[in-house]
């Protein structure tokens, strides 16, 4: 367990987007120090050596209000900083029990963090990075999500421009993101051009992915139905704006696709992944997910304690 006596200070440092806020309170004193770091690599590293010289080396207690980010990232490769990253929704209400407005300042919450950390010691845990394989795996995760999500939004854009100008597509394509449906709209994005279209170009396009009666079927339709608009500005613009989000899709497949990759290949030299790949239903986009929540979620080591860190 951490006691108040391990440590040679504690900080509360909290984040900003021009200057970092820092309190600073030495072990058997009361008096604190509030001032602003520059939000620069430079800055950060220089104000750690000097933390090093000052202390001698001895554990400092950090308390931030995040458990990712840059600023995590600057400090998790001191080993003589102790990190206490605090859950954003746990400090805001640790903030609105303190101060009845509730408001958000950088000075004063650097304070709140530096008395949280003080006065709640025992009950925190020191954060410490996992192993370069798991935070790669992590982020390679996470980074997916993201485009993922991305994803989903483009396509829910290109299927409102559709349906404002030509829907019948829609119904042709089970999948409109579907390497088949862009290729499509990428030939002919509108209506008129796909009935201009030969009709043997047609079916060889279809047959390539549709079984015969599907592909009389669909050429019929796009023979038969009527144009949903022919106002030229709406002919101008729509189909224009659907190539630019072919674009976007195509590349955001190919980019999705290549991180897989990354997972998989992270996975697999994993010591873990046989126990999460195990489990019903974990395939390869799953498994990799609760690996990282396993992670996010386990106790980190002791080790605080397990350092150096006798300073008596």
């Amino acid at each position: 367990m951490s006691t108040k006596s391990s440590f040679a200070a504690w900080i509360g440092l909290d984040w900003g987007d021009q200057c970092h806020w820092v309190c600073l309170r030495c072990e058997d004193s009361d008096g604190v120090e509030l001032f602003p770091l520059e939000q620069k690599p430079t800055a950060i590293h220089q104000w750690v050596a000097q933390l090093r010289v000052c202390f001698a080396g001895r554990p400092v207690a950090i308390a931030l209000e995040q458990s990712r980010g840059a600023l995590l990232y600057a400090l998790m490769q001191y080993d003589f900083l102790v990190l206490f990253p605090l859950n954003p929704k746990a400090f805001h209400s640790y903030r609105q029990a303190l101060r009845l407005s509730g408001a958000k300042d950088d000075g004063g919450d650097a304070k709140l963090l530096l008395q949280f950390v003080s006065t709640h010691l025992d009950q925190l845990k020191p954060w410490y990075p996992e192993a370069a394989g798991t935070r790669s795996l992590r982020l390679f995760v996470a980074q997916r999500r993201k485009l993922v999500d991305e994803h989903t939004r483009v396509v829910n854009r290109l299927t409102q421009q559709l349906k404002e100008y030509f829907p019948q597509v829609l119904g042709w394509f089970g999948e409109i993101a579907s390497g088949g449906a862009l290729e499509f709209l990428r030939r002919w994005p509108t209506l008129e051009k796909a009935q201009r279209a030969q009709r043997r170009t047609l079916e060889r396009y279809f047959r390539r992915r549709y079984s015969a009666s599907s592909t009389q079927e669909k050429i019929q339709s796009i023979a038969a139905t009527t144009p949903l608009t022919q106002d030229e500005a709406i002919l101008e613009v729509h189909p224009r704006m659907v190539q630019i989000w072919i674009g976007q899709l195509q590349w955001l497949q190919k980019s999705i696709a290549e991180l897989e990759q990354q997972i998989a290949s992270h996975m697999q030299e994993h010591s873990e992944a046989f126990i999460f790949e195990s489990l019903p239903g974990a395939g390869p986009a799953l498994a990799p997910r609760l690996r990282q929540r396993s992670g996010a979620l386990r106790c980190p080591r002791d080790a605080v304690f397990q350092r150096d860190c006798s300073c008596n």
